[in-house]
């Protein structure tokens, strides 16, 4: 399959949520599409580095966001950060 090697680990480090990462190859005529499942271990620890990098605790995050005070990409860690607690189950 195409979506191999160094590709692939480009692909999780530049596309985002490596759980969003979707990668379509024809074969044959069909379509295929792969979808990444991280375990409940690789969530935690991406909700980790994400709050680690901005310097702020989720709840401070959301009430900037509630208050429309996001900077800069806020916004979109705010949604993967959302993302990441659906798929935990939060």
């Amino acid at each position: 399959m195409w979506l191999e090697g160094s590709l692939f680990s480009r692909l999780r480090e530049n596309v985002g949520p490596v759980w969003l990462t979707l990668a379509v190859s024809q074969e044959e005529g069909a379509m295929r599409s792969n979808v990444i499942r991280p375990t409940r271990e690789e969530l935690e620890e991406r909700r980790r580095v994400i709050l680690e990098r901005i310097g702020l605790t989720a709840e401070e995050l959301r009430a900037r966001r509630d208050a429309y005070d996001l900077a800069g990409d806020e916004f979109a860690t705010v949604i993967e950060l959302e993302e990441i607690d659906f798929l935990l189950g939060a």
